[in-house]
C-alpha cells in the first residue's frame, strides 16, 4: 500500500487536536498561530512533501520549543503586523525612501561629498 505524500497549501492549519496539544505542551515557550505561519512558509518555500502535515506540526513545534529553552529566548514579544511594519521600514531605508527629515539628511549628506569631490 502505497502512502499518499502531499505538498504544504496557503490555506492549511493544523487540526484542533494537534493545535490544543501544541498550546499545552509548549505554549509558554512558542506563539502557536506564529508557528502556524512560520511553518507554512517554510515548507511552501521547500516544497516539501509529507503524508501527515499535522504530524510534522507538531515535531516543528516540539524543535522550536527546543530551541527556545536553549537560546533562553520566549516567543516574539512583536506581533506579526508589527514586524511586517518594521521590515517594510527597513527596506524602504534600502530603496531610498525615507521620511522628509532623513531624507533632508542625506540630501544635505550628498550635496557634502559631491562638494568634497568636485
Amino acid at each position: 500500500m502505497k502512502i499518499e505524500v502531499t505538498p504544504m497549501t496557503e490555506d492549511w492549519q493544523p487540526i484542533e487536536k494537534i493545535k490544543y496539544e501544541c498550546q499545552e505542551n509548549f505554549g509558554e515557550e512558542l506563539d502557536i498561530e506564529y508557528e502556524i505561519l512560520q511553518f507554512r512558509d517554510h515548507y511552501i518555500a521547500t516544497g516539501s512533501t509529507y503524508a501527515n502535515w499535522n504530524i510534522r506540526f507538531r515535531a516543528w513545534c516540539r524543535q522550536s520549543a527546543k530551541w527556545s529553552r536553549e537560546r533562553g529566548t520566549q516567543k516574539p514579544t512583536e506581533t506579526i503586523s508589527e514586524q511586517r511594519s518594521r521590515i517594510s521600514g527597513v527596506v524602504d531605508q534600502r530603496n531610498g525612501n525615507t521620511n522628509s527629515e532623513e531624507k533632508g539628511t542625506r540630501n544635505s549628506l550628498q550635496k557634502g561629498h559631491i562638494k568634497a569631490i568636485t
